[in-house]
């Protein structure tokens, strides 16, 4: 008798976890909000593939993905852009159908951020005091946009930074202390040290967004700064 009821319990068991299964979805929401540096401008002045092309494609391959949202892409978005929207609950429609920044953000489980690359790019020159005020006002937008986030979502972040930041060892010291402060669910992905002194990645200073090779670059630096699979 007991044996029966053994084989009843397990056959149950067995059943509910072959439904949970087939069911269940584990697979990640990814929300991608970013400006030209995602869009996939080249030095050139057009454009063609990005690092968002690249993880999108590599997301979807090893179906790691329910959600991969980039409708949230636009030449020119910065941080006081998005948080303009954000403050205003911004929708924008795809296919006739509402898509909320909020509720995109609420659904998220990893939210990349790439922001103010051009207005970034508009800096580079400027002398060393001014320019750590720009690193400081580009840090109080992005810890506000965070802040934000964190108030509606768990989701983990990544963003795309330090692209185009004029180094020194002072500059790189003041940037390293201001990303300490992060929590663990915000990744720093610090671009300027290994992309920018390299002429196939930024083939043309006086339009220093990269090439096919530079966003192919950043890709990789994302996937091994992040690791994908266990979230």
């Amino acid at each position: 008798m007991r044996i029966k009821i053994f084989i009843i319990s397990f056959c149950s068991f067995l059943f509910s976890f072959l439904i949970y299964k087939v069911y269940s979805d584990d697979r990640l929401n990814v929300l991608s909000i970013g400006d030209d540096l995602s869009l996939g401008l080249t030095p050139f002045n057009s454009y063609g593939e990005s690092y968002n092309d690249f993880l999108k494609s590599y997301l979807n391959k090893y179906n790691l993905t329910s959600i991969y949202n980039d409708y949230f892409i636009s030449e020119g978005e910065t941080f006081e852009s998005i948080l303009h929207k954000f403050n205003d609950d911004y929708n924008l429609f795809v296919k006739n159908k509402s898509i909320s920044l909020r509720k995109s953000i609420a659904d998220a489980d990893i939210i990349i951020l790439s922001l103010g690359s051009e207005k970034t790019f508009g800096k580079c020159g400027l002398s060393k005091e001014k320019f750590i005020d720009y690193i400081d006002e580009y840090f109080d937008l992005l810890n506000e946009f965070i802040d934000k986030i964190g108030k509606i979502s768990n989701s983990d972040i990544i963003v795309i930074g330090g692209y185009c930041f004029d180094y020194n060892e002072e500059v790189n010291q003041h940037i390293l202390n201001l990303v300490s402060s992060f929590n663990d669910n915000v990744y720093f992905i610090n671009l300027y040290n290994e992309i920018h002194e390299s002429s196939i990645y930024i083939p043309n200073k006086n339009m220093p967004f990269p090439s096919l090779e530079g966003y192919d670059f950043i890709f990789k630096r994302i996937v091994f700064s992040y690791d994908f699979v266990k979230k």
